[in-house]
C-alpha cells in the first residue's frame, strides 16, 4: 500500500505507473490467496479498477 501511496503523488512518471503495476499485482496475489477472505476480495474489486485508471495501466 505504501508503494502505491508513494507512487500515486505523480501517477503518470514512468517508474511509478511499473511501481503501481508490480504492487497491484502483488496485492491481488495475497488477497486471492486467503480462504476466508470474500469481503476483503470484494473490497479489492471495486479498489483495483480506480487504481490502474489513476495510473493508466
Amino acid at each position: 500500500m505504501k508503494m502505491l501511496a508513494d507512487a500515486g503523488k505523480n501517477p503518470q512518471e514512468k517508474g511509478n505507473q511499473k511501481v503501481a503495476k508490480r504492487a497491484t499485482t502483488m496485492l491481488k496475489g495475497i488477497i486471492v490467496g486467503l480462504p476466508t477472505a470474500a469481503t476483503l476480495f470484494e473490497a479489492w474489486n471495486k479498489v483495483q479498477p480506480l487504481i490502474t485508471k489513476l495510473f493508466g495501466l
